[in-house]
């Protein structure tokens, strides 16, 4: 994701939020992305392995993240309008680094794709 395609991106969450807005919609919850270079399909088709994440596409995904955030707290200054971001990022990466943290003691059997057999 380039800083230009991020850039159209939020400027497309920000202007279809505007037009619910103009509809009466007060409400919002966006999700920011996950670390998507520990996504198991990542991990298979960039071939870095069960335990090794790509960095690149998590930065790109934080950054993307970031400015999301950014609109969320824009928008929390609207009147009467609520707005919330839910960070799978943060779960995620969490869940990744440290396994055993959310009951997943053996690394060998994450119950990732690759883990299965098959």
């Amino acid at each position: 994701m380039t800083q230009q395609y991020e850039n159209q991106l939020i400027a497309r969450i920000a202007n279809y939020t505007q037009a619910m807005r103009k509809l009466g919609g007060r409400r919002f919850i966006f999700v920011g992305l996950p670390p998507v270079g520990c996504l198991p399909i990542v991990r298979t088709l960039l071939g870095t392995g069960p335990d090794t994440c790509h960095g690149d596409m998590n930065q790109l995904a934080a950054s993307f993240n970031k400015r999301l955030a950014e609109l969320v707290r824009l928008l929390k200054n609207e009147t009467d309008t609520r707005a919330t971001l839910i960070d799978v990022y943060t779960v995620v990466a969490t869940a990744t680094a440290d396994p055993s943290r959310f009951g997943m003691a053996d690394r060998d059997n994450k119950g990732m794709l690759w883990n299965r057999g098959n």
